[in-house]
């Protein structure tokens, strides 16, 4: 078979049929290559929340490297024992010190993929100046150097990258997809990739990128979801001007699949609500990363109703929640604290027996906008769409004064979380705010001041 004069490889019917696939669904993975099993995780965490039933999936870590063998053990199978049900997602990191065996802490990955779960791994790797895995906070170290050729600590940073990717190849070969969350809490100054005075985020941006690329064009790494995971604490930041908003390292669209972030706090709190809504921007599945009960205070008498309550009163546009391990003394997980028993076998919790991937994702068209919000009230020179989940377009908004003349128009392709900036023409005034997709349409008086 020849297309446009040249032959057609066995790889590239296999690459056309995996695109096919994959624009089957509204928004692709950032990766347009992904395996078939990883695109079909993506559509559905992409389309978790138009199932009005599904409140959250609950994930478990199991802390670091070989850590998951032995953790996998203690927590899972005592929730499977004692509940009947295990969580729709296992987790743990690739990083610190501990040894890995990555064939046993593989075939654990396979087999809970085989039989409906999903797994994520963070990743905190090592600094490339110290050898340690944490930051040298009275130091400006210029991540640029990571990805200059010829410089020492580029080949150090790539042979750190070759061996995170032969690691995750072993996935792969198992067909084991991961929502991959290297760089966590980058708006944080505790990790050596995080904040730091002198350093321009751009840094940080560029060596996602750089990262992305090499694992997976130079690797040829199809299996992985990225997620992108800030921290929306500043409490263990000593010093507050180092804090930026996490969306100043967002890398882009391009690069992400998944927006995050870590929350520990037994009400799960947000110390600035504004993070969480800066992350709903991106129109990319949300999660709770790594989250769980306020660290300092873990002594074994949290309730996971409560965790759950919490969680649909603040955040019911979150996708999946990942309770942190215990450790030292600090009890943070499931199977340590109060409930969580009942807390799998709430209705509205998809467990590890729940998830199909084949599920096929209806929406209610009709009603697609009716669960959207309008703020601020009244409007001064911009306001903000948000949705419960993510809308696909194409969407018409559209401004009318009161005589009906249409004084603003855009067609956006998503809506999440929407700024809409009004041009300075618009005057003040009352005016008719229409939202409207091919099935449905909104409508909602507004003042503009």
């Amino acid at each position: 078979m020849v297309l446009s004069g040249k032959p057609i490889t066995y790889v590239m019917l296999l690459g056309f049929w995996m695109l096919a696939g994959i624009s089957l669904f509204a928004q692709a993975p950032s990766n347009r290559l992904v395996s078939p099993t990883t695109a079909k995780q993506y559509k559905y965490l992409y389309n978790y929340k138009k199932n009005s039933s599904n409140c959250i999936i609950i994930g478990q870590n199991l802390g670091h490297r070989n850590q998951i063998i032995d953790f996998y053990e203690s927590y899972v199978q005592r929730l499977r024992n004692e509940s009947g049900k295990a969580p729709g997602i296992i987790g743990g990191d690739l990083g610190l010190e501990d040894d890995l065996n990555p064939d046993a802490v593989g075939q654990i990955l396979q087999s809970y993929t085989q039989s409906g779960g999903m797994v994520t791994l963070s990743w905190q790797c090592i600094n490339p100046w110290s050898g340690t895995f944490y930051a040298d906070r009275n130091k400006y170290r210029s991540l640029k150097r990571l990805m200059q050729e010829g410089d020492t600590l580029h080949d150090i940073w790539v042979a750190e990258l070759d061996e995170v990717a032969t690691i995750l190849q072993n996935f792969q070969e198992r067909d084991v997809p991961i929502l991959w969350r290297p760089f966590s809490d980058m708006n944080g100054d505790w990790y050596w990739w995080g904040a730091n005075v002198q350093r321009d985020p751009q840094e940080f941006k560029d060596l996602w990128k750089f990262t992305y690329n090499y694992l997976t064009h130079e690797k040829g790494l199809n299996n992985l979801l990225w997620v992108f995971s800030v921290n929306q604490s500043t409490i263990l930041t000593d010093d507050p001007g180092l804090w930026l908003k996490g969306e100043a390292y967002y890398p882009g669209g391009d690069y992400v699949d998944i927006v995050g972030m870590t929350l520990f706090d037994d009400n799960l709190e947000l110390k600035d609500y504004h993070d969480f809504l800066n992350l709903k921007q991106f129109n990319k599945p949300l999660a709770l990363t790594l989250c769980g009960p306020t660290q300092e205070t873990a002594d074994g008498n949290y309730d996971y109703l409560h965790f759950l309550k919490k969680i649909n009163e603040h955040f019911p546009e979150i996708v999946y929640a990942n309770v942190m391990h215990s450790y030292d003394d600090r009890k943070l997980a499931l199977t340590d604290n109060k409930n969580y028993v009942e807390l799998l076998n709430q209705s509205c919790v998809v467990d590890q027996g729940d998830i199909n991937l084949e599920i096929e994702w209806k929406d209610d068209k009709e009603s697609l906008l009716d669960n959207i919000s309008i703020f601020p009230q009244p409007i001064d020179d911009n306001f903000f769409i948000s949705a419960p989940n993510i809308i696909d377009g194409p969407i018409t908004i559209t401004l009318r004064n009161m005589v009906g003349l249409v004084t603003y128009e855009k067609v956006v392709d998503q809506i999440y979380f929407l700024q809409v900036d009004l041009p300075q023409t618009i005057c003040k005034g009352t005016y008719a705010l229409e939202i409207t997709t091919a099935e449905s349409r909104f409508v909602q008086k507004i003042i503009v001041q």
